[in-house]
């Protein structure tokens, strides 16, 4: 922001004297506000003017203020309540998750146990053929043994 000072070399109606002067309000709040006050000050204007407009300054700076800081405070609230909202949508997840564990628990225990049983199966079927298969006799084995 810039602001622009008419500073008058001699009256006030002198506008052949006035030069323009610019100063950042980035750069001091301190003197910004001053001469801002001074620049808004009109030639009929005292001393004791200077005062209430400085006065008038500082409780629109303070208003201000104090608006943005409702409107964060506001911000926070929804916030607050957006997180806890989150929590508590965790909180549900969470425990489904561990009623799903406990429910899958005792599956698994039975999958175990038939996987076990399977390679068992499949181990006592395999010595099966491989006994069928040395001591099996066909029919025409049997009937070279009797004839």
């Amino acid at each position: 922001k810039v602001l622009s000072i008419n500073v008058n070399a001699s009256t006030p109606t002198s506008k052949n004297a006035a030069s323009t002067h610019a100063l950042d309000a980035s750069s001091s709040s301190a003197p910004f506000n001053v001469i801002s006050c001074l620049s808004s000050l009109s030639p009929q204007q005292g001393p004791g003017d200077l005062a209430e407009t400085v006065h008038a300054r500082q409780a629109g700076v303070t208003e201000d203020a104090v608006q943005a800081s409702e409107a964060l405070i506001e911000e926070l609230d929804s916030l607050e309540r957006r997180c806890a909202h989150l929590n508590a949508i965790c909180d549900r997840i969470e425990s489904s998750v561990q009623v799903a564990r406990a429910s899958a628990l005792p599956m698994l225990e039975e999958r175990e146990r038939l996987l076990q049983e399977q390679t068992k199966t499949t181990s006592q079927t395999q010595v099966l053929q491989a006994f069928n298969h040395l001591f099996n006799v066909s029919e025409d084995e049997v009937a070279a043994i009797l004839a």
